[in-house]
């Protein structure tokens, strides 16, 4: 799935990748001090790791139910990216998912039920949101209602389902030609506005409402 979108998220991706951190505040850099380190990770974080996984595996994939394409993609993403230094909550996912695979056979129920980490900051989900809308589409089958099963693959927490609903809800009217920001409050903020309202940005929520802010 070659996408100019999924170029440019990419693209994105290893530009940041040298200054992502946790609780990072909003700070003033130049354009020569971010650059000078965009080629520090070329392959950009876990993040790129995971659409680049995402769009080979749905390359030659023989769609039959929701439930099946869930499964083959958490088996296939676990033998091809274990040893991937991912983030805790995908090191701790994996982990799992190997008792799961010793103990077999696997099933959807037995996945979700070890992501109910409410410790995991839920960032990572929000990768796929595109990749996994755009593919739904190819399916003929409800983006949205998609997008959020595989949320719960690794994170269903409230925080996680309600960050994955929003940018998808942005993605739809951005295709639509409709206002993609309608309706967002932090929108209208003044840049010391928005850093006094949100001082970090930690959880899921937060990183998306950065994200939204800075476009």
């Amino acid at each position: 799935m070659k996408r100019p979108i999924l170029e440019a998220f990419k693209l994105g991706d290893s530009v940041g990748a040298p200054w992502e951190t946790n609780g990072a505040t909003l700070n003033s850099y130049t354009y020569d001090e971010i650059m000078s380190r965009a080629d520090h990770y070329p392959d950009g974080t876990d993040e790129s790791d995971i659409v680049n996984c995402w769009c080979r595996f749905i390359a030659d994939y023989n769609f039959t139910t929701i439930n099946s394409l869930l499964l083959d993609w958490c088996l296939i993403h676990y033998a091809g990216h274990r040893a991937t230094s991912y983030g805790q909550t995908w090191q701790d996912h994996f982990s799992l998912m190997k008792s799961l695979i010793k103990k077999g056979p696997v099933n959807l129920d037995a996945i979700q039920a070890i992501a109910q980490d409410r410790n995991s900051f839920g960032n990572g989900c929000l990768a796929l949101v595109y990749p996994v809308h755009c593919y739904a589409r190819t399916i003929e089958v409800d983006s949205q209602k998609l997008v959020e099963a595989f949320t719960r693959l690794t994170h269903t927490h409230t925080l996680a389902i309600e960050a994955v609903g929003l940018i998808h809800r942005v993605i739809v009217a951005a295709e639509s030609r409709l206002d993609a920001f309608a309706g967002l409050d932090f929108i209208e903020l003044t840049p010391e506005q928005f850093i006094e309202k949100y001082p970090n940005n930690v959880m899921v929520l937060d990183t998306l409402r950065y994200a939204l802010y800075c476009v």
